[in-house]
C-alpha cells in the first residue's frame, strides 16, 4: 500500500512536469519567428512536443487501467481521478501540433 502511494505521488509529479515542459515548448515555437532559427532546430522542437503528447496519451491509457483496478471511492482512485482530470484537460486544451 505505501509503495502504491509512492507510485502514485510519482505519477502526479511526472504528469506535472510533462504538463509544464509541454507548455514551455509550445510558448517556445509560438515566439519564434520565421526563418531565425535553423529548420533543423525548430523540428527538434516540435518533434519535443510530439514525444510529450504521446507520453501524456499513453499515460492516460495507464491510468485507465489502473482505475479500473482500484476499489471506487479509495485514496488511490480518488488520486487517479486528479491525474486523469489533468491529463484529460490537457488533451481538451491542446491544439494539434503540426506532423
Amino acid at each position: 500500500m505505501h509503495r502504491d502511494r509512492q507510485d502514485l505521488a510519482s505519477i502526479k509529479v511526472k504528469t506535472a512536469r510533462m504538463l509544464e515542459i509541454y507548455a514551455l515548448l509550445r510558448s517556445e515555437l509560438a515566439a519564434i519567428p520565421q526563418g531565425i532559427f535553423p529548420s533543423r532546430d525548430v523540428e527538434q522542437l516540435h518533434q519535443a512536443v510530439r514525444t510529450v503528447e504521446q507520453n501524456m496519451l499513453e499515460l492516460q491509457k495507464g491510468i485507465l487501467q489502473a482505475r479500473e483496478q482500484s476499489s471506487p471511492g479509495s485514496s488511490d482512485a480518488r488520486a487517479l481521478d486528479e491525474i486523469l482530470d489533468a491529463v484529460m484537460s490537457w488533451v481538451r486544451e491542446t491544439p494539434a501540433s503540426p506532423e
